[in-house]
């Protein structure tokens, strides 16, 4: 898919198949290059947080994603709370994971989720995961993570 966007010269596109298997630092920092690559320096910031967010007890691989934040000219802010739409862009992630399937994008999708709880209502947080759990009840190995 990435071969046939790049023909097209669509690098939204090569970014979009890019983000959907991202399981390291190492694949953010691929990404991030990219994004800097192609002259998206906005679409490499939000990367480049996700990857420091979502990595961040894992110090050594995440001074790799620090040093290219610094190419970016903007402080690290690794443990700043993000806003409404950092929020968004992280559940969207979650769904991307489950999507994927497989243990290792469910373990992924249930550490941001634990990652989210603290940064918005309750509440809120209670309904997402009713309406994962509702969505993917079928899953089971997901729904054993969820539990855990």
């Amino acid at each position: 898919m990435e071969q046939i966007a790049e023909a097209d010269g669509d690098v939204e596109a090569r970014i979009a198949i890019r983000a959907r298997t991202l399981t390291s630092p190492a694949d953010y920092r691929k990404l991030v290059e990219f994004c800097l690559e192609a002259d998206r320096p906005d679409a490499a910031r939000h990367w480049l947080d996700e990857g420091i967010w979502l990595f961040e007890g894992r110090k050594q691989l995440v001074r790799e994603l620090i040093t290219l934040k610094t190419r970016l000219k903007t402080p690290a802010k690794a443990s700043s709370p993000p806003a409404d739409a950092e929020i968004q862009a992280r559940t969207d992630r979650i769904e991307a994971l489950i999507a994927t399937g497989g243990r290792p994008a469910y373990e992924q999708a249930c550490q941001l989720l634990k990652q989210l709880a603290p940064l918005r209502s309750p509440a809120a947080h209670a309904t997402h995961l009713d309406e994962i759990r509702r969505r993917y009840r079928s899953r089971r190995v997901l729904m054993s993570l969820l539990d855990a």
